[in-house]
């Protein structure tokens, strides 16, 4: 039994990586069909992504059913992922969401690359983000993870912004408002009055920042 029951309309933090931390993601179409799928394994409908795939603008207008979760934020890394997720339909609905997920990748990424077996180290972690300022921490901490260092002196956060605010394998650019296909997958709602400009989203990164100082 999970140690964190999900509850409905309730914020998570997801997150899982590679089995013996392996890259899950090797180049660029590895990111992009994670992607692809996070928009269409978050639906009732099944995910048939094979005639879509020969047409990629039309995937994120695919009609995938009733929507299963909201997907606030998501980062992708070499040998892991990042999401904030909240449940929508149901107390299972995020456990649906990442069952289809994780097994629609795993057969994309096992054909590709001629191997069998488990790619993710065991079941995703979740973790309640039940307060708006835990959730704001998150939202700079994902988004910010890639591209985050620590100096061997006085443990030291350093932090590129330049390099986090325009990473194309995040929500940040969706929170820019920059136009893309993959704004599809994002729901801005809990954000909307606080990342309306790139000033707001800097003050977000900054105050992780000072998180890990304080630390």
């Amino acid at each position: 039994m999970r140690k964190t029951p999900i509850i409905q309309n309730q914020y998570y933090h997801i997150y899982n990586r590679g089995t013996e931390k392996r890259k899950i993601f090797l180049d660029h179409n590895d990111y992009q069909r994670f992607l692809f799928l996070l928009y269409l394994c978050n639906g009732t409908e099944p995910v048939r992504i094979g005639n879509l795939s020969k047409d990629p603008h039309k995937i994120f207008s695919h009609d995938k059913g009733e929507q299963l979760v909201s997907i606030h934020a998501y980062s992708l890394m070499p040998n892991h992922f990042h999401l904030i997720l909240e449940a929508k339909k149901g107390d299972t609905s995020i456990s649906i969401f990442m069952q289809k997920l994780i097994t629609a990748y795993t057969m994309y990424f096992n054909i590709m690359n001629e191997r069998s077996g488990v790619l993710f180290q065991g079941k995703y972690k979740s973790i309640h983000a039940g307060t708006d300022r835990y959730i704001q921490y998150l939202f700079a901490y994902i988004h910010a993870n890639p591209f985050s260092s620590v100096t061997q002196k006085g443990n030291q956060f350093i932090l590129d912004i330049d390099k986090v605010m325009n990473f194309q394998y995040s929500s940040i650019k969706d929170y820019r408002s920059i136009e893309r296909p993959e704004n599809a997958i994002i729901d801005k709602s809990f954000f909307k009055d606080d990342c309306v400009d790139d000033e707001s989203i800097k003050k977000y990164l900054e105050l992780w920042l000072t998180y890990h100082s304080d630390e």
